[in-house]
Parts: structure tokens; sequence; C-alpha cells
């Protein structure tokens, strides 16, 4: 029987990968993100600030797909409108193949300086990207780099920041490298992973109680 990381491999030679451009590109395939981001979001009550396909066409300026056999495995959406290739959703159809997909445009971003691509990310999102080899960014940069956005609070570690998506407030953690690759201290990274849990657990209490009022 064949190797199941030898046969994943291979498939992720034969994939297509897709880069949308212009809002024309985007509508090509617009319908299928659509339906693969909105489910690979359901676990966390959707996209925040995102409610439909036009505005996310309307937002976002590059779209990296990964195609198999006439079908989307895997997509992240890009703005580059604060510089850098801001990373603002991703998702898979769920298959084995389509995660590793996404891994592997992750991983190309992340050991590429020279993309500055970074994205804000809670929850388990956090876990992942670190061990796709992402580094956490300062909130003071994060603030810099988004400064027409209201910050509400920097939390105490330095990384963490708490601002409005949606009209709800979010604690985020900006990771990438949007001003070249810079290593943070092993021990640093294990307790942001730690304070990913915290603070997604602080926001979901949160998101509820202003829901019931």
């Amino acid at each position: 029987m064949k190797n199941i990381s030898k046969f994943i491999n291979e498939q992720l030679i034969s994939e297509h990968f897709v880069n949308c451009h212009t809002p024309e590109d985007m509508k090509k395939y617009a319908n299928d993100v659509w339906k693969l981001l909105t489910k690979s979001y359901e676990y966390c009550g959707g996209m925040a600030g995102m409610d439909s396909v036009e505005q996310l066409i309307d937002e976002t300026t590059l779209w990296k797909l990964v195609r198999k056999e006439g079908r989307i495995v895997a997509c992240i959406v890009y703005n580059n409108k604060r510089g850098g290739r801001k990373a603002c959703y991703a998702g898979t159809d769920g298959t084995e193949l389509g995660i590793q997909s996404l891994k592997k445009i992750m991983v190309e971003d992340n050991l590429l300086p020279d993309r500055q691509a970074w994205g804000e990310y809670s929850g388990k999102a956090v876990s992942t990207m670190f061990n796709q080899g992402a580094m956490p960014v300062k909130a003071e940069i994060a603030q810099e780099i988004m400064k027409d956005k209201e910050f509400l609070e920097i939390k105490p570690d330095g990384y963490y920041y708490t601002r409005k998506i949606g009209g709800h407030p979010h604690t985020k953690l900006m990771m990438g490298n949007p001003r070249g690759k810079v290593d943070v201290p092993e021990q640093v990274r294990q307790k942001l992973k730690e304070l990913a849990r915290k603070y997604d657990a602080d926001d979901k209490t949160d998101s509820k109680l202003l829901d019931n009022k």
C-alpha cells in the first residue's frame, strides 16, 4: 500500500495554483471560494466583518487558490491596503489534501520575508501559524501598521491587542513578517499559545453578553 505522506505529496505536485489579482478574476471562482470560507469559519460563528461575497471581492486584492480536478481545495485571500500582504481569511474543503495545500501556502508566506505577509489571528489559529513558522509581531507595530483602526486595548504581554471587528471587540495577535523576519524566543511563543486560548474564551463570553443586551 502506498504511504499516505507520499500519496499526498504526489497530489500536491499535480495541483493547480491560481492567483486572482482583479475583481474579474475573482468573480470566476467567487461562489466556490465563498462556500469554502463560510464552511471553514462555521466553528467560530462566521467570518467577522464579512457579510457577502461582493464585500469579499471589494475589500481584498489577491486570492491564492489551490484547485484539484476542477474544485477549490484551499484558499487564502489577502489585501495590500496597509502595506505588505495581509491574510484576511483562509480555508480548506476539509480534506487532507486541502489542509496540506493551505499549509504549503502558509509556510511559503512565512519563510519568504520579501512577501511581507502578515495576518491577525486568535484561538487555535495562533498555534497553527506558529506550527507553520510564523512569528508574532509586537502590538505597537500592529498599531502603526493599522493606524486607521481603533485599538481598544493592548494586553500586558505586549503582543495581543483588542479592536472592534464587525462591531464587536476581538482580541488578536499579528503574526508574520510585515517588516522582515524576526525570531522570538521559544518561551515567549509558548506563553502566547497559552494566552490565545484564554483570550479566545474571554472574547466568546463577552460576545454572548453583548448579544444578550
